[in-house]
């Protein structure tokens, strides 16, 4: 495909970002690939951040439209909301804190741009950790979380459906994908996880890029973050005394074909038991 002229819906939902919004949205315009339209919808926020976003709007009308959920979603039902809001043939996730590295588009697009637009895709790739100035703590998020992205995906749908492994900051799906990514209802699941447990279902392509295509802030409102790797945090997701126990008990029952429990608990086990 001619990637230069590649059309991208970024979605951006807002939530009392004020404080980093402005840096981001400045790395979104020194993008390389130049063909792209962020759609942003504001959770509720009581700061600056709608006035920024506002102002933004209308000095780029063409790369800033805002698409407004009628009522509060949540970070993760923000991202699929504004989903529905998109027909470009790529779309990819923004989070408002962040800054993207120059050829963020260029390069995750470049990922997929071989694959068949009838089938399912999704591309992401590896962040650097910064601390709220942006000086860098991680060169590498997968690293720093003892995660190895493409050897989960090697394994099948059981060890995607165990181990979260793909940050939606960096995702980019094409609108194959779109198609087969159900809302999340009330399932316990992260969009991010969400979006890669349908698409391998499903048969898709999913990529992994090992290098960094942006920083991404760690300050003290973010709502998920990239938490310390130590003993605690591993035995707690080897046995996942929250969310899984709901996963067990309802089952994969929103996958036509699920895995078994037992292998998915196995590879939940087996994967988080290897990062010690």
């Amino acid at each position: 495909m001619y990637l230069w002229a590649v059309l991208v819906d970024i979605l951006l939902p807002t939530y009392q970002g004020g404080r980093y919004l402005a840096a981001q949205l400045d790395s979104l315009l020194a993008q390389t690939h130049t063909e792209w339209v962020v759609r942003w919808s504001d959770d509720g926020s009581s700061d600056d951040t709608v006035a920024i976003m506002e102002r933004y709007t209308q000095a780029f009308p063409n790369h800033f439209i805002r698409n407004q959920a009628s009522e509060r979603q949540g970070s993760s039902r923000h991202f699929l909301w504004l989903m529905t809001q998109s027909a470009a043939p790529w779309v990819m996730l923004c989070d408002q804190d962040d800054v993207w590295l120059p050829h963020k588009i260029a390069q995750t697009l470049q990922l997929l741009a071989d694959v068949d637009s009838k089938r399912p895709a999704l591309a992401f790739t590896d962040m650097r950790v910064t601390d709220a100035q942006l000086q860098v703590l991680q060169p590498s998020f997968s690293k720093a979380q003892k995660l190895q992205p493409e050897k989960i995906l090697s394994m099948g749908l059981a060890a995607v459906c165990a181990q979260s492994m793909a940050a939606g900051c960096t995702m980019l799906f094409n609108r194959a994908a779109i198609k087969v990514i159900p809302p999340l209802g009330d399932y316990p699941y992260q969009h991010d996880h969400w979006m890669v447990i349908h698409v391998v279902a499903h048969g898709g392509v999913v990529r992994y890029l090992p290098e960094a295509t942006m920083d991404y802030r760690q300050h003290g409102s973010n709502e998920v973050g990239a938490k310390a790797v130590n003993w605690q945090y591993l035995s707690d997701k080897a046995v996942d005394k929250t969310g899984f126990r709901e996963q067990w008990t309802r089952g994969l029952d929103f996958l036509q074909r699920p895995p078994s429990r037992w292998s998915v608990l196995y590879f939940k086990l087996k994967i988080n038991l290897s990062r010690w």
